[in-house]
């Protein structure tokens, strides 16, 4: 399925406030939640994915700062055309972050109320911290997700992210484990419905859904850059959260390079490979050439 769709659509229209410390904006107007993966804009696609509701950005000092946001309908990338390009909701997404002298302590929640589609319906509490010692970076996340009122399945279950990089010069290399949990006999695994899911999982976007019995997602990656250009290389291993079963694996790699302060070009490539009859072998290619108007 090609998800992106014909049409024109208003992405962004609101007013807002700008305070010395803190920023109130009301109206339609983009949300993007730390690495966007929970809360996103899924800016990949042609058609982003906005919120209308209530921003509030306060920074209390030069290390703490607290947002909150209340949403009452989601502009979906599909576009209004279709039902599916619109869900009503009556969701309040919180999130505070702590600059440390090592990186970036962060915790977050998130009130996820559906009103049209209610499996999507759920509370998230979180922490993450993303921090850089010398040439290692480091991030460790985690979270626990229960079904929303109106939620139909009652299950529950924990997100964990653990990855590391080591940069050597024009090189670096990394890894790590991301799982989502599943809850098979709550009829639900951990939902990220507002996520920027392209960036997750693989490029392939296989596994835009959480299975039933959750999902644990194996990386390893490099980069290297030459000459302008950048070079990136992810291999993903996948099997189910509960039980262990294999889902398949996949190879990604992009190459990029910036012709000029305006322009910029992508190649890149996905490669999913599964033996598991729910999840077909598929390869996708993509050519993009950008140009900054600015």
């Amino acid at each position: 399925m090609i998800a992106d769709q014909e049409g024109t659509e208003v992405n962004e229209a609101y007013i807002r406030y700008n305070g010395d410390a803190t920023k109130v904006a009301y109206g339609r107007q983009r949300i993007n939640i730390l690495n966007q993966r929970f809360i996103g804009g899924v800016g990949w696609r042609q058609n982003e994915q906005t919120y209308d509701g209530l921003t509030i950005k306060t920074k209390l000092n030069d290390k703490f700062d607290f947002n909150y946001a209340y949403v009452f309908n989601v502009n979906r990338i599909f576009g209004e055309n279709v039902p599916a390009g619109d869900h009503q909701h009556s969701t309040s997404l919180l999130d505070a972050n702590y600059k440390l002298s090592s990186g970036v302590l962060s915790a977050y929640y998130f009130a996820i109320d559906n009103k049209t589609l209610a499996t999507f319906s759920n509370d998230t509490f979180g922490v993450r911290y993303k921090g850089k010692y010398d040439a290692l970076s480091l991030t460790l996340e985690f979270a626990t997700q229960s079904a929303g009122d109106d939620n139909p399945n009652d299950y529950d279950a924990d997100y964990s992210l653990l990855h590391a990089s080591y940069q050597l010069g024009d090189f670096s290399v990394g890894g790590g484990i991301e799982t989502l949990g599943g809850d098979t006999a709550g009829g639900q695994g951990f939902t990220t419905s507002l996520a920027t899911l392209h960036g997750f999982q693989g490029w392939a976007d296989v596994f835009l859904g959480t299975p039933v019995a959750g999902i644990e997602d194996s990386t390893l990656e490099g980069t290297y850059k030459f000459s302008g250009y950048k070079f990136k290389v992810v291999y993903h291993d996948f099997a189910t959260d509960e039980g262990g079963v294999d889902l398949g694996t996949e190879i990604d790699w992009a190459l990029s390079k910036k012709v000029n302060k305006n322009l910029s070009a992508l190649l890149k490539y996905a490669d999913f490979n599964s033996d598991n009859a729910a999840y077909a072998s598929r390869r996708i290619v993509w050519l993009m050439l950008s140009y900054n108007l600015k």
